[in-house]
């Protein structure tokens, strides 16, 4: 299966106090990536909600591997399939001129409103490729100062960093859309 590619650029808004982005905007910028794939896909999610179906996350495995600074342009890479009649997983990686600076494995299922479980929806489920983006990556990833820093090893200054979450308890039927 060919990645689904997102690129995106560090804002100023995406970064903490030391200058480097802020730990929970991973999570934001693969979740713009996958957000991506479903409207590629032509899955209105709208209409799903009219159908009473929604897409929640139910589980985040992520490693955080480097940093990223203002003004890199990193990009989102993405593996996807349906592994079950209810179940979406996706593969993501955040990558800084091809170097992988986050990972994170992201289950999904859909569900009713009310949070009970239903089948992934039939032109979901119907399509045995996915779709892809095709956008090429720039290495000139720090549009401010130009620089091609490979910043190895620390993440917002506590070296690496491995977080696991289940969110299947918690949600209780209640989560974000995919």
């Amino acid at each position: 299966m060919t990645p689904h590619r997102f690129p995106l650029t560090v804002y100023y808004e995406d970064t903490d106090m030391a200058g480097v982005v802020y730990y929970a905007n991973y999570l934001r910028y693969i979740e713009r990536a996958r957000s991506e794939i479903v409207e590629q896909m032509e899955l209105n999610q709208n209409a799903m909600r009219s159908k009473d179906i929604v897409l929640v996350v139910t589980r985040v495995e992520a490693d955080y591997l480097s940093s990223a600074r203002m003004g890199d342009r990193l990009e989102v890479v993405t593996t996807h399939r349906a592994a079950s009649p209810v179940r979406w997983t996706f593969d993501q990686e955040v990558q800084r001129c091809g170097e992988p600076i986050f990972r994170a494995h992201v289950d999904a299922v859909t569900m009713t409103t009310g949070g009970k479980p239903v089948r992934l929806p039939a032109e979901l489920r119907a399509r045995g490729r996915f779709l892809d983006v095709g956008a090429i990556p720039t290495c000139n990833h720090n549009r401010q100062t130009g620089d091609d820093h490979v910043d190895r090893g620390l993440v917002l200054g506590v070296g690496h960093h491995h977080s696991k979450i289940d969110l299947v308890s918690a949600l209780a039927g209640r989560g974000r859309a995919v």
